[in-house]
């Protein structure tokens, strides 16, 4: 597998942000890291980065067991 762009990260931060915000991902959507790899043609640990961001962020939660919820 190629080498992914270090700043697709972010772009998945910014996107995932918006949609939380502007509400395509209302509070309680659990977040599906494979299902976002998909979309953006990314390894899930990509995904993984940009989900902890939006926890930092204070947009999602991580439930261990359960996944990563929108706040």
């Amino acid at each position: 597998m190629p080498a992914e762009d270090p700043r697709r990260y972010i772009r998945i931060h910014a996107d995932l942000s918006a949609r939380i915000k502007d509400g395509r991902l209302p509070s309680g959507t659990l977040l599906s890291i494979g299902l976002i790899a998909d979309e953006w043609s990314v390894a899930r640990e990509t995904v993984q980065r940009s989900i902890r961001m939006l926890e930092a962020d204070g947009l999602v939660t991580r439930y261990p067991g359960i996944g990563w919820q929108v706040n």
